[in-house]
């Protein structure tokens, strides 16, 4: 395929567009421009999905099919409540912060609540959940 001659960029032609795209990019309208561009890609799936796959194996050293492995294993709900995930969120990876042994996975609340144990109706299912997971 042919390009047009403007599309044609030789070496020295290229660096100068790139040095003018990062001097724009340094104004007030093109931080906004660029801070608008960022957000839009945060907000796609495959960003999601991204960050997602980085985080579980960052703090966990879970790959994305071990945490779906875990999740079907507990059968989709909470490993103290029981019940299906009652927020928008994802159940979360609980995981002992001395040893970093991952324990199994919580609703929002039930993580809470083993971090701060103030729940007087849960705390023994709580208890007797890390009794059982150490």
């Amino acid at each position: 395929m042919i390009m047009p001659k403007a599309l044609k960029y030789t070496g020295d032609e290229k660096a100068r567009n790139c040095q003018a795209v990062m001097r724009y990019r340094q104004t007030a309208k093109g931080k906004i421009v660029s801070e608008r561009a960022e957000k839009k890609y945060q907000k796609s799936e495959k960003a999601r999905h991204k960050n997602r796959k980085k985080n579980l194996m960052k703090n966990y050293g879970l790959t994305l099919e071990q945490y779906d492995q875990m999740f079907e294993n507990q059968g989709g709900v909470c490993a103290i409540c029981e019940e299906t995930n009652i927020s928008d969120r994802r159940l979360v990876v609980d995981h002992n912060h001395k040893t970093g042994k991952i324990r199994g996975l919580l609703c929002y609340r039930c993580n809470v609540r083993v971090g701060f144990m103030e729940d007087k109706i849960l705390t023994s299912k709580t208890k007797e959940y890390l009794k059982r997971t150490e």
